[in-house]
């Protein structure tokens, strides 16, 4: 079976024994309800109930139950909060959870370094058009004591990582890279509320958080 439709046998099997099911009852009811009729009923309906229960089981597979009470701000909030604990030795905080930020110190990675510099790794703005900017900053990709390209370099590291994300994500957001502020947005085709793309946009952070680390890994 496909998974986004119902094979044509498992529907005629179904449709053919939810047929023979009502029709079982009816001849049961026309003998008179008696104990051997009812017997006899529900030995045939056990012999053609697989049917219906496969088309069934088929249809509850590719029509799961949505959840009314699912509140997406409140579960982003709670998924941005555990995501930032687990990466606590670069990212944090301060007065929002939806504007995280990384030290530019990847010594912290593996232990606590000696600088608490830091710079702003994401900002996530819930609206009817929803964005998720990226900030590249020069502490983290350059470093100190840079020359007078490191504008160009950080561009090129912008576009580099734009390209990348863009070839996975594509499908889920518009991404550009503005050269001007350095950030690599990511616009939402849809103003997200589902779980998918709650664990879509986690997936984004783990993506652009490890090419962080690697672009950052890099530098001279």
């Amino acid at each position: 079976m496909e998974n986004n439709r119902i094979d044509f046998e498992v529907k005629l099997g179904g449709i053919c024994g939810a047929v023979a099911v009502v029709a079982i009852i009816i001849e049961v009811f026309l003998k008179g309800g008696n104990v051997e009729s009812i017997v006899g009923g529900i030995k045939d309906i056990a012999g053609t109930i697989v049917g219906v229960l496969v088309l069934v089981s088929a249809w509850m597979a590719l029509h799961p139950k949505k959840s009314e009470n699912f509140d997406f701000e409140k579960e982003l909030e709670q998924r941005l909060s555990l995501w930032q604990e687990e990466h606590k030795n670069m990212i944090s905080y301060d007065e929002s959870i939806y504007d995280l930020y990384m030290k530019t110190d990847i010594t912290n990675f593996f232990e606590e370094g000696t600088s608490n510099k830091k710079g702003r790794f994401v900002l996530i703005q819930l609206a009817d058009i929803t964005t998720v900017t990226f900030s590249l900053n020069k502490g983290l990709f350059i470093g100190t004591g840079a020359d007078d390209t490191w504008k160009e370099q950080l561009d090129n590291i912008g576009q580099m990582m734009r390209t990348y994300v863009y070839g996975i994500y594509q499908d889920f957001a518009e991404i550009k890279y503005d050269k001007s502020k350095k950030n690599i947005v990511a616009t939402l085709k849809a103003k997200p509320n589902t779980e998918t793309e709650l664990n879509k946009i986690i997936e984004m952070l783990n993506t652009m958080y490890q090419a962080f680390l690697v672009c950052a890994s890099t530098k001279k």
